[in-house]
């Protein structure tokens, strides 16, 4: 078996990969002994390659393959590479159809702490640009990502370069590529690894994931720190029992006056009159809470929480004003319509209108999260009936009510249901 260049250091073992444009060959080093890659690769399609042997010869980190020598004759380009033993992640779900939540956390921040060290290069970060499960390789209990063809540094591509099905929209058309690009192609990874978890899935890892997948780059995470960060939380806190601990409470209306505010009043009532100690934050840019209270007069004020019966908040008195953080609980947090203040939630209600003219939003495709439940307000059979049918899920209805701090037996039983189905 015939390679070019290091022939005179290096013994061909055998041909792990052919096309008509790459060779990649096992190789064993004549004088040490040790096993390594070699890629072969034509010179009409060296700039990829020009672009690994100058991405690798840079960077030391556990996680990325050790680039050894580099070489190149009239016709190919080669380069030697650490010889990585281990299975890939696509070959391992194969497998091993069911995994743990532990272990698919485990294979996610390696990969992160990897796209992190990338991104952080100086002076210009690199892209990977080619995530997906047959390049993430285990070796033990570490993760290690192989086959820098297409990474370039930041503001260096080579357009419809990587895996359509692995890939962001963008790397496939002639928009520019970021380091979102990458965090897109995360999300994926993660995807998949969910659809092999035994456990339930979150409704953070839920949101996480469709986070990194929007479809416009600015909407996405800009950091991986910054997804993993979203992504991670459900699993820094866990019951002895296995079940994760509930922080936190999204309450987002379907739009305007649909009684968000009010829902996320009497469910903040409804736990700490069960001993689930809450508080109510206003991520929202309404002041209705301001108003109930001014109107009331009967509350009492401490370090920055405000307290009435069974109910306790935050206020909102804006940008430059810093909020209070209070005694660890559950937050209750009141986003308005604006989705993007429950990315940290454990589960969400999605309170929509009974009022039919109104558009009631509840085709929202976060909607159809199983950790969203939908709450008609007030409650109307009918309405509830034509949406649970249109959307083929439970829609509970929240009763006619005049006081959100009165815990009713008619919330009870409504918040009850709800906190149930999530245990």
């Amino acid at each position: 078996m015939q390679i070019p260049i290091f022939a005179d250091r290096y013994e061909a073992l055998e041909c792990v990969y052919h096309t008509s444009a790459t060779r990649i060959y096992k190789v064993r080093h004549r004088s040490l002994g040790e096993l390594r890659i070699l890629k072969v690769i034509s010179k009409a399609h060296m700039q990829g390659f020009s672009y690994e042997a100058e991405t690798l010869r840079s960077l030391r980190h556990p996680g990325i393959p050790i680039l050894y020598d580099y070489g190149e004759d009239e016709e190919s380009i080669c380069l030697i590479e650490e010889y990585i033993r281990g299975v890939s992640l696509q070959e391992y779900l194969l497998h091993h159809s069911i995994i743990t939540r532990d272990w698919s956390i485990g294979i996610l921040r390696q990969v992160c702490d990897i796209l992190q060290y990338l991104h952080e290069q100086k002076p210009t970060p690199i892209l990977y640009q080619d995530l997906k499960p047959e390049h993430v390789i285990i070796r033990g209990e570490q993760v290690i990502l192989i086959d820098y063809g297409i990474a370039h540094p930041k503001g260096m591509r080579r357009y419809g370069a990587g895996t359509p099905q692995h890939g962001a929209p963008e790397q496939f058309c002639e928009a520019p590529v970021d380091e979102r690009s990458d965090i897109y192609a995360l999300g994926l990874l993660a995807r998949e690894l969910c659809d092999h978890q035994k456990e339930r899935i979150s409704a953070k890892e839920i949101t996480s994931i469709e986070w990194a997948l929007e479809a416009d780059p600015k909407d996405r995470p800009a950091t991986v720190k910054e997804w993993l960060a979203s992504y991670d939380c459900p699993h820094a806190e866990e019951k002895k029992n296995g079940k994760h601990l509930t922080t936190e409470i999204a309450v987002i209306g379907a739009g305007h006056g649909v009684g968000t505010t009010h829902v996320a009043l009497a469910l903040t009532a409804y736990l700490n009159k069960h001993h689930k100690r809450a508080y109510y934050v206003n991520r929202s840019s309404d002041a209705t809470l301001q108003r109930i209270l001014q109107q009331r007069g009967e509350y009492r004020e401490k370090d920055g929480i405000i307290y009435h019966n069974d109910f306790a908040g935050i206020l909102d008195y804006g940008p430059a004003v810093m909020e209070p953080t209070p005694p660890n609980g559950i937050k209750v947090v009141d986003c308005g319509s604006d989705w993007s203040g429950a990315r940290a939630s454990d589960f969400y209600l999605y309170v929509c209108s009974s009022r039919p003219w109104l558009d009631m939003g509840c085709c929202h495709k976060k909607a159809m999260n199983p950790h969203c439940h939908i709450l008609i307000n007030p409650a109307n059979r009918g309405v509830g009936h034509d949406i649970s049918k249109k959307l083929r899920k439970k829609v509970y209805g929240f009763p006619l009510d005049s006081d959100p701090f009165l815990v009713t037996k008619e919330k009870e039983k409504l918040f009850q249901k709800i906190w149930e189905s999530e245990e």
